[in-house]
């Protein structure tokens, strides 16, 4: 029996130790013409382990009219006739006490949420970050507009990933206005540090807390509605 102590031993002591590891995670998103590049590289056992993986991205493509534009097609399917029929919705107060009760219930479950998300994504330090931006429209006045738009969409992003993760570092925003080209470029770098214990212990109170807290607002949902 002496051998199995030792072995729980040895595997408590590792694990330990592999919660104590810190993790460095650098990204970097780059958009050149038309070409997209996203590198995740992840490091840990202080440099000795390093992990690269390059994702494809969806292109952007901006059409001469100097509009970014995203085509989505749908089809859709009718038959040969049509057949109009007449609607009729009766609510009463009662269905709007009940409807606004549960929307209240929802939001205030929804707050819960995004709290304790909250708490759970601060163990990961967000320690450098830049992001550079050049764009250009080809008329001087579109492209003035454009910028201060792209500033205020930085503004807004930053201020999201600082109201949930922690922000160690001041980000370095960077806007570059072309009043001449037909231009959009675009480059983020961004580095993340953890410790692997409390990326384990978030994730586990992350599980726990969705499938209690979605089953509690599913069944309002069914037994209110």
């Amino acid at each position: 029996m002496n051998w199995v102590w030792t072995v729980l031993i040895l595997v408590g002591v590792l694990m330990l130790l592999i919660c104590l590891l810190p993790v460095q995670v650098k990204l970097r998103y780059s958009r050149e013409g038309e070409d997209d590049h996203l590198l995740v590289q992840i490091i840990t056992l202080f440099g000795l382990f390093k992990y690269t993986v390059e994702i494809p991205v969806m292109k952007i493509v901006m059409n001469r009219n100097k509009k970014v534009k995203i085509n989505s097609e749908l089809e859709t399917g009718f038959g040969e006739e049509a057949n109009q029929q007449r609607i009729g919705l009766s609510v009463t107060l009662r269905k709007i006490r009940k409807i606004i009760r549960v929307q209240n219930e929802l939001t205030e479950h929804l707050f819960r949420f995004t709290s304790r998300v909250r708490k759970m994504t601060k163990v990961f330090r967000i320690t450098d970050i830049k992001w550079k931006t050049e764009l250009g429209t080809g008329d001087a006045a579109m492209t003035g507009t454009a910028a201060g738009v792209v500033w205020s969409a930085k503004g807004m992003v930053i201020g999201i990933m600082s109201h949930y993760f922690s922000l160690r570092t001041k980000p370095r925003l960077i806007v570059q206005p072309d009043f001449h080209e037909l231009k959009l470029s675009t480059s983020v770098d961004c580095i993340i540090r953890f410790w692997v214990g409390q990326a384990i212990v978030a994730g586990i109170q992350m599980a726990f807390y969705l499938l209690r807290e979605g089953k509690k607002t599913w069944q309002i949902i069914r037994s209110r509605v």
